[in-house]
C-alpha cells in the first residue's frame, strides 16, 4: 500500500500497490489507482495554496513536468514522488505484505 498522507482538511486515501499483470482488470485497476494518486497530490498542492510553478521549483523540475503528471501525461517515478511528498509535508509509504 502506498500512503500519502494529507493535511486533515484533505481526506488521507490509501492507494493500493499496482497489480502486476497485463489482462485488462489489472490495466483498469492501475489506471484508476492513478488517477487517485494524481487526485491527492494536486488537491494536497491546492489545498496549501501552491502553484504548480511554485511546485515544480520547490522539488527542482519545470512546471510542465507537474502539469502533466496532474494530467496523467506522465507516470512517475519513485523518487519524483517523494520529493513530490516531502515538499508537499507528505511522505510516501511503500507497504509489502504476503499474498
Amino acid at each position: 500500500m502506498i500512503l500519502l498522507p494529507c493535511s486533515s482538511v484533505v481526506e488521507r486515501r490509501p492507494v493500493k500497490a499496482f497489480v502486476v499483470g497485463s489482462n485488462p482488470t489489472a490495466a483498469a485497476m492501475n489506471k484508476k489507482l492513478l488517477v487517485n494518486l494524481r487526485s491527492t497530490i494536486k488537491e494536497t498542492r491546492k489545498h496549501k495554496q501552491i502553484t504548480q510553478s511554485q511546485l515544480a521549483e520547490m522539488i527542482g523540475t519545470k512546471q510542465s513536468s507537474i502539469s502533466r503528471f496532474e494530467n496523467g501525461n506522465y507516470l512517475p517515478n519513485l523518487v519524483f514522488l517523494c520529493k513530490l511528498a516531502n515538499s508537499l509535508g507528505s511522505e510516501v509509504v511503500i507497504n509489502f505484505k504476503s499474498r
